[in-house]
C-alpha cells in the first residue's frame, strides 16, 4: 500500500490551513521509511501553490521548474 498516513489540514482561511500543513509536515516523522513529505513541502512552499494559482500540470510544471 503506498499510503502510509493521510495529513488533512484546515484553518479560518487558505493561509492559516497552509501555515498548520507546512507544521505538520515538518513534524511528521516516519522511520525508517522514505516519504514524500520533503517533496510535499517544497510544493506547499511554492508561491503558485499558496496564492492557490495552479491547475492539473501544477506537478509537471512544478518538477520542470526543479530540473532547471
Amino acid at each position: 500500500d503506498s499510503l502510509i498516513a493521510k495529513i488533512i489540514t484546515y484553518g479560518k482561511n487558505r493561509e492559516q490551513a497552509i501555515t498548520t500543513m507546512k507544521r505538520s509536515l515538518d513534524e511528521l516523522l516516519l522511520m525508517p521509511l522514505k516519504t514524500t513529505a520533503p517533496f510535499l513541502k517544497e510544493i506547499v512552499a511554492d508561491n503558485r501553490f499558496s496564492e492557490g494559482n495552479y491547475f492539473t500540470d501544477f506537478i509537471e510544471e512544478f518538477l520542470q521548474k526543479e530540473e532547471k
